[in-house]
């Protein structure tokens, strides 16, 4: 029976199982990884960065990923600091203010070009070489501008939560936009509003509508910086009226 079985099957004819190379599995790196994370990131968010759809993107098994990261956090902690690479460190030498405006604005870029960025910088500790050197630079700038120490650390913190407060806000409109969700600056709604009650509101209708996000965000940086220098201004002038060293 057995006998018969065997010649009831398609006869073997040629080498071919031993002219294909053997079958590989996908190898992936933590730079791959971190590629294809981002890359999900921008498509699904934060909450659809699921370690099985990463996976998947790279053609492995999910506990396969654990080799490289131990878990989500720490995941999240990496592409932070991989979007940190993406923000330009203005030359040395620039002004104090120039840097930290060219800082900011590079950092909210990132924080828009990539869903739900800003949410991945909050919920991530600053660490990693990309971000700490970001931190470096604008702890370094404020210092050498004139803020004590305790100053600088409190300056740096403002720039940052600023930036970050105002492109998660950026980021959730962007969200609404993709859910269908009206903007509450509709004109229409606007207008409908009772004057009586929002007197207000109504008398800026045209203005609130017409809001550009850009313009807002230089006007409060600026505003940020304004403050920085009037309290560095009598600390620069108390510089200029020391005597030289001899």
């Amino acid at each position: 029976m057995v006998r018969k079985r065997l010649s009831e099957r398609e006869a073997f004819t040629d080498c071919e199982a031993w002219m294909k190379a053997a079958p590989t599995r996908p190898v992936i790196d933590r730079s791959n990884l971190l590629r294809e994370a981002v890359a999900l990131l921008d498509e699904a968010g934060l909450e659809g960065l699921t370690m099985r759809r990463l996976a998947e993107r790279l053609g492995v098994q999910a506990p396969s990923l654990y080799n490289h990261v131990r878990d989500k956090d720490e995941l999240v902690a990496l592409i932070a600091d991989a979007l940190s690479a993406e923000i330009a460190v203005p030359a040395a030498g620039m002004p104090w203010r120039h840097t930290i405006e060219q800082i900011a604005h590079g950092f909210r870029r990132v924080l828009l070009a990539h869903r739900d960025a800003a949410l991945v910088f909050a919920m991530s500790p600053p660490a990693g070489p990309n971000r700490m050197r970001l931190i470096e630079h604008v702890l370094a700038t404020v210092t050498e501008a004139g803020f004590a120490k305790e100053d600088a650390c409190k300056a740096a913190y403002a720039m940052h939560t600023f930036v970050m407060g105002f492109a998660l806000e950026e980021g959730l409109g962007s969200a609404r936009d993709r859910d269908g969700l009206p903007a509450v600056a509709d004109r229409s709604y606007m207008s409908s509003l009772p004057a009586e009650r929002f007197p207000t509101m109504c008398a800026l209708n045209s203005e609130w509508c017409a809001f550009d996000s850009q313009k807002a965000f230089d006007f409060a940086l600026g505003m940020l910086l304004d403050g920085f220098a009037v309290h560095l201004a009598p600390k620069a002038k108390a510089k200029e009226k020391a005597p030289a060293r001899a």
